[in-house]
Parts: structure tokens; sequence; C-alpha cells
């Protein structure tokens, strides 16, 4: 019998475990896998299996092997397909999660700290926190309007924003920096919006199957029709064209993922200070430094254009210096070469400001007095003219008073005229009577 069979011939460990998930699968009601499936133990051989010894494969008995169906081929194997796995479950929602257990591991919410100058964070943690919580409550609840001044103009969205970002973050809604950064987040995060909702309910949909109706729950119906209306008309589709070939002229695109500008040299300096303990955390990081950083690709490195700028600006700097000038700093290298390309923010993006040289300075001021001139001479010309224009009122006005005084005149002589002539008929009338009178 086959029990008496097993209880003479010691299974070995391979065998075991096979007959183990045989049990457990006839026990469970599944199919039986085949040793090599995906999910169950493979051997350590670190040799091909079809091209390994044939005796090195552990095989089994005869009387251990299942025997075959009717329906199967010759070797035992069902023609009809392997089975059919358990549908997977699905993947519970995971937003929010890390940030929650970080807000029950320190007891408070993640402060944000924005410097002065800066748009983001410096720390690499609150600037991620930030922009994923920041883009959840822009996807889940804001309307997106057709213009940023329609947000600017009513308050009440700005407010919720910040509100509902404070009830997962400590925003510090009395600091100025911090409150630009909310604000440009927010004009980040609703411009993002508005491309996804246009690229997926408008960009190649004929016109007549664009929808009329609102596809999200927080926007109304007469919102997006206003935005299919803004879409749709030419002037802005001939924007959209301008600022997509704009775009497409960009030299140097920051290679730095998700994270900005500056979080990333934030993370450079704390790494270059833990490698070099001499270097102090606040000194101030080199800008060309700052520029490969963040502009190389860990997969591809420094791209053609980056790479060209970089030696450029080296080359600036290797240039020497008149005696009794001081060196140009790397500030004014990096903004010298970068200025060729107008379409590149890269010192105004990490928040450096950039000195003015003493050229710059004079040439600054020459323009300010040209420009002070040229009011100047606008406030003396529109003088003139307004002087000009009340002398040609006072001569009109005078030729009128001059014609109505020459009418006045002639009326006068006409009246004068009349009343003579009547003096002259009264007097005749008089003597008429006298005479009429004395002969009766």
């Amino acid at each position: 019998m086959r029990a008496s069979d097993e209880s003479q011939v010691p299974p070995s460990g391979a065998e075991t475990r096979s007959t183990k998930r045989a049990q457990t699968a006839e026990r469970n009601g599944d199919p039986v896998h085949d040793p090599t499936d995906a999910r169950d133990d493979i051997s350590d051989n670190s040799t091909t299996p079809g091209l390994a010894d044939q005796d090195s494969i552990p095989r089994l008995a005869d009387h251990e092997r299942e025997p075959a169906d009717e329906d199967s081929g010759a070797d035992g194997l069902d023609t009809e397909g392997p089975a059919q796995r358990a549908p997977r479950r699905p993947r519970e929602a995971t937003k929010g999660k890390q940030l929650d257990k970080m807000t029950k591991a320190m007891g408070r919410r993640l402060p944000i700290t924005v410097e002065k100058g800066k748009k983001r964070p410096h720390e690499p943690v609150q600037a991620a926190k930030f922009a994923s919580e920041a883009g959840l409550v822009i996807r889940e609840t804001m309307p997106v309007l057709t213009h940023w001044k329609d947000y600017t103009k009513d308050k009440k969205y700005y407010e919720k924003f910040v509100a509902d970002l404070s009830g997962r973050l400590a925003i510090n809604t009395k600091d100025k920096a911090t409150e630009e950064a909310c604000t440009d987040m927010m004009r980040s995060a609703i411009k993002n919006q508005r491309y996804r909702l246009k690229k997926k309910y408008f960009n190649g949909v004929p016109a007549n199957e664009i929808r009329t109706t609102s596809p999200v729950d927080y926007m109304s119906n007469a919102q997006w029709r206003d935005l299919i209306a803004k879409w749709s008309d030419p002037k802005n589709m001939q924007t959209c064209a301008t600022n997509k070939r704009n775009h497409s002229e960009v030299k140097y695109h920051q290679t730095t993922g998700s994270r900005c500008y500056v979080a990333t040299l934030h993370a450079y300096k704390q790494k270059r200070n833990r490698e070099e303990h001499s270097l102090d955390l606040t000194e101030e990081l080199d800008v060309m430094e700052a520029f490969e950083t963040c502009h190389t690709s860990s997969k591809k490195g420094l791209s053609e254009p980056a790479r060209e700028a970089l030696l450029n600006m080296q080359a600036l700097r290797a240039e020497p210096v008149v005696e009794g000038e001081t060196p140009p700093s790397s500030v004014q290298v990096v903004s010298k070469v970068l200025s060729q390309n107008s379409s590149h923010h890269f010192l105004k993006s990490v928040g450096i400001k950039t000195p003015t040289s003493s050229k710059s300075s004079s040439s600054k001021e020459s323009g300010l007095r040209e420009e002070l001139a040229a009011e100047s001479a606008a406030v003396v010309q529109v003088e003139l003219d307004e002087l000009k224009k009340k002398n040609k009122e006072a001569e009109e006005k005078q030729v009128k008073t001059q014609m109505e005084l020459e009418e006045y005149k002639k009326q006068t002589e006409k009246n004068t005229k009349e009343l003579e002539e009547n003096n002259a008929l009264l007097k005749k009338l008089l003597t008429f009577h006298a005479n009429a009178a004395s002969s009766t």
C-alpha cells in the first residue's frame, strides 16, 4: 500500500516539501502547482535547470507521482492551460499614512519653516510633505478656475487651502515668507491640476464629444463650462502654442526629480558637511557647484548644454584678474553665463540675489537719469500743451467777445437811427397839431 511504502522510504527535504505542499493544497481545495512555480522555494543550485545534469535534479518516486487524468496528455499535464490564480486584493490607500506616523511619533504636526526670500522649505522632508499635502488638497477639494486673478479676488479659496493644509501640517499663517510660499504652492498646484484636466478631458477629444458637465465633484458645471470656453478660445490656443514653443527652447533642465532646488541644495550642503567636518553648515554654497549639483543626473550625468555652460563658467573664473580689482564671485560668473538664456531662472529659483557690478550700477544710474529726464520732458510737454490749449481757448473767447461787441455796436447804431426817425416823426406830429390848433 502507499502508506506502507511511504513509511519504508524516508523522503528527502525536497520531497518532504512537495508532499506537505500537496497535502495542504488538497485540504484547501487548491490546485497543486509544479515545484518550480514562482511561489515555491527553488533550489540554491546556481546552474540553469534546463542545462543542469539530469541526475542533480531531485525526482519523485513512482509511488509519489499523481496519476494522470483521462483528459491529460501523455505526461499527465493538463492540456486546458495553467490554473488561474485568485484575484489580488486591492492595495490599501497609503496617502498620508507616513505623515500620520510622523505626527504620532513627534506628538505634534510637522512644522513648515520657510526662509525669507525662498518659496519652499529647505528641509527635504518638510518640502516633500508640504508639496504632497498641498497637491492632495488641490486635487480633491479646490475648483479649477480660468484665471489666477479669480483666486486673488475672492480670498475664500486661499483661506480654505491654508485651513485644509493646517489640518495636516503646522503652518504659521502670520509669517510672510510662509504665506508667500503657500500662495506660490497653491498657484503651482492649480496650474498642474488644470493641465491634467485639459490633457484628460479636452486634448484630442472631438468637439462634439467634449463634456458639458463637470467630471469632478469639486467643480460646478458652470465652472467647467467656463474652463472649456477658455480652452476653446483661439487666442488662448495661440498663447498655449507659444508657451509650449518657448518651453521647448529651455536649455538647462533640472535633474532633481520631485525635490525642489532649495531642498536639493540644503541636502547637498548637509552631505558635504558630513564628509568634510571642517566646513560650516552655514557657509554659502558655491553657485557653480549648486548649478552642477542641480543639473547632474544620476543616470545620464550632465546634459550637453549644462556641460557647455559649466565649462564657460570655469573659463570665466580662470581668467586673470587685473591688479587692484577683486575676482568675480560665483554668483556673478553664473549669472553672466546664464544671462545669455533669458528663459532660465536658476538663481531666482535658488533664492540667490544677483549683486550689481560697478558697470551695471553706473549704467543703471544713467538709465535712471535718462528716465527722469524723459519724465521731466514729458511733464514739461504736458504743461506746455495745457498752456497752448488755454491760450487757444482764450483767443477763441476774445474773438467771440469781439464779435459780440461788434454785434452790440451795430444794434446800438440801429436803435439810435430808429430813435432819431421816431423823434423826427414825433416832431412833425407836434408841429401839425400846433398848426391845426392855431388855425381854429
